[in-house]
């Protein structure tokens, strides 16, 4: 639902199966992590709408460059099904655009024209596909729109041209934690 997507990323952010799933969290989860720490919410969506969160990203099931174009449709089902599910429950939310390039057109079923809210995670082995993602989101967004592009992780180097392009880069927990951000 296009009325339903994320305006902003509410702060805090937090990295859903990272930190307590019970605790209260007015902000923004995020699923850049392993699947396994969110594989239950295909049983049961609604542990992310008891915590209070004002968004969500996608859950971001993997579907890697090897995955048959029928396994990454699966995941990319599961994903848009779990959104869809939370807006209707009042979650706003951001389009996930992290999936193998081979899998990109598949990964843009579902999505409106005119969607303007995404976000991907950041390595920095493969910056160009960041890059390939943000014309993705400037497609989807429509002509003459920016659309906010948040991008989680990947370190110094993509925190830096996150600065260059105008995207919103979030630091990787970890990455805090250590003081290496």
């Amino acid at each position: 639902d296009i009325n339903m997507q994320a305006e902003a990323i509410d702060q805090p952010t937090a990295v859903w199966g990272v930190s307590d799933r019970k605790a209260r969290m007015n902000g923004t989860w995020l699923f850049y992590t392993e699947d396994y720490r969110y594989e239950a919410l295909w049983v049961d969506p609604s542990p992310v709408l008891n915590t209070g969160a004002m968004a969500a990203v996608e859950p971001n099931f993997s579907a890697y460059s090897n995955m048959p174009p029928a396994v990454a449709l699966w995941q990319i089902y599961r994903k848009r099904w779990i959104a869809r599910w939370w807006q209707s429950q009042g979650l706003r939310i951001v389009v996930d655009l992290n999936v193998a390039s081979n899998h990109y057109e598949l990964n843009q079923l579902g999505i409106p024209a005119g969607w303007r809210t995404f976000a991907t995670r950041g390595y920095s082995s493969r910056i160009d596909e960041t890059y390939m993602e943000f014309e993705q989101a400037q497609s989807i967004a429509g002509e003459g729109v920016t659309p906010l592009f948040v991008v989680y992780g990947g370190g110094k180097d993509v925190k830096a041209e996150c600065q260059r392009n105008g995207w919103l880069w979030i630091p990787e927990i970890v990455d805090v934690r250590r003081g290496r951000i």
